[in-house]
């Protein structure tokens, strides 16, 4: 089913969300479709949060307002999805799968939140990318508490941690860093002893980094193609995959990616790639969570 589907009356586009109702975390990939201004390559501001089904029918598009969702990830029960939706700061919001009960999860003050976000595999807490001020300053992690909004900061360093990935086991969040400090490499963060390991170095650049369920590998971008290591940062390999922001479907049988604004899956090995959404002119599709 192409995107255009997306424009047509409100009943319609009722009857498109609602078939993702009880769709369960590896039934449907959540991504962010941004339509752009008349045919040029300007956002308009109209950024939405969408699932489509694993073989690249069944688009629904889960949010519809005046401004720009981002960054959405699924809930380790696939119950749930967790988004960046901008205001004063930029706070992070909930919605059941279907797009119901969207509600504002943090109120966040004196963090700058510009999106880019995690669930613990617990799913009681969420780890965001913030700026502690608005006058500049590196990254940082924050841990939200996903019932109260309750934010406490987890790192404080000059590396600048952004895109957070957190290990299904629970003992690691790997992030890509960015800013003027060893920019465009990964790392592993251990959550018990606050550790931070590189796993990759600084050219070309390594973004994007995302667990397989058994923890026992990373997917990431490299250079503008698809790679994968190992844990420790060992066996990296980069596929003949360009593209971008990969993510592991739950069984970690397959990686959704994005490449020239629309949505691809493969194997981990690279093989059987296939493409699952048609963007057209006016749309870019992009930000998928598994």
């Amino acid at each position: 089913m192409k995107l255009r589907v997306w424009l047509l009356a409100g009943g319609a586009l009722l009857v498109l969300a609602a078939s993702a109702a009880g769709a369960s975390r590896g039934d449907r990939i959540v991504f962010v479709t941004n339509h752009l201004c008349g045919g040029r390559q300007v956002e308009c501001g109209r950024a939405e949060i969408a699932t489509v089904r694993t073989d690249g029918s069944g688009v629904a598009v889960l949010t519809r307002n005046a401004v720009s969702e981002g960054t959405p990830a699924w809930s380790p029960d696939g119950r749930r999805i967790a988004f960046y939706r901008p205001g004063r700061r930029g706070q992070v919001w909930l919605m059941d799968a279907n797009g119901s009960h969207q509600h504002q999860l943090t109120h966040l003050q004196k963090t700058q939140f510009y999106g880019e976000l995690d669930w613990a595999p617990t799913g009681r807490t969420l780890v965001i990318k913030g700026f502690a001020s608005t006058v500049g300053s590196a990254s940082e992690l924050w841990l939200v508490n996903a019932s109260t909004g309750a934010t406490s900061k987890l790192t404080n360093t000059v590396l600048g941690e952004a895109e957070p990935s957190w290990s299904p086991n629970g003992r690691w969040i790997a992030f890509a860093s960015e800013g003027r400090v060893n920019a465009n490499r990964i790392w592993r963060l251990s959550l018990a002893t606050g550790q931070r390991v590189q796993l990759t170095s600084g050219s070309p650049a390594a973004l994007y980094p995302s667990w397989s369920p058994d923890s026992r590998r990373i997917a990431f971008t490299l250079g503008g193609r698809i790679a994968v290591m190992d844990a420790d940062g060992s066996h990296q390999r980069a596929l003949r995959l360009f593209g971008t922001h990969p993510s592991w479907s739950p069984d970690g049988q397959w990686l959704v990616f994005v490449t020239n604004g629309d949505l691809f899956k493969a194997r981990p090995d690279g093989s059987g790639r296939t493409q699952l959404t048609h963007r057209g002119k006016l749309t870019v599709n992009d930000a998928p969570d598994w």
